[in-house]
């Protein structure tokens, strides 16, 4: 008798434990960068432009004209015969100029991969209605046994 209670105990005891899921997940990230620089030659053209001038003079028709600004010089002068002659110098400036200068281009991709590896452990235990039948039916038939055995034992 007593060797069946302990045997009703231990299912009893049994019979509450609870179900266990276990979830290991594991994630690995890769990233991989490519960068590209690409390097060309531009020709461009380099303009300064040039504040306006103006300049004036009246003399008499014996004297010479002379006119000067920053970029250039002029003289005019009427002849013994009555000719008009005029004279125009530039002066030296730097003119536009071409040139090549480096343009750099960078181009990055990123490629990033990233994988997740879970393991999913259930226990394989009886759910708990199907445990409380179990030892419901035990004790009843246990009830059941210790009846019989006390009415013709």
């Amino acid at each position: 008798m007593r060797n069946f209670l302990l045997i009703i105990a231990a299912s009893l005891a049994v019979s509450c434990s609870t179900t266990r899921h276990q979830v290991a997940e594991q994630a690995n990230t890769d990233t991989n960068i490519v960068t590209r620089y690409v390097e060309r030659l531009v020709t461009d053209t380099l303009y300064i432009e040039l504040p306006a001038q103006t300049a004036a003079n009246v003399t008499l028709p014996t004297d010479t004209s002379r006119l000067e600004t920053d970029y250039a010089a002029s003289s005019a002068w009427l002849d013994t015969a009555g000719l008009l002659h005029h004279t125009l110098n530039n002066k030296t400036r730097p003119r536009p100029t071409t040139f090549q200068r480096t343009e750099v281009t960078r181009d990055s991709i990123i490629t990033l991969t990233k994988t997740i590896t879970r393991t999913i452990t259930k226990s394989a235990t009886i759910p708990l209605r199907y445990k409380l039948l179990c030892v419901g039916g035990l004790l009843g038939a246990f009830a059941l046994g210790f009846n019989l055995g006390r009415k013709f034992g």
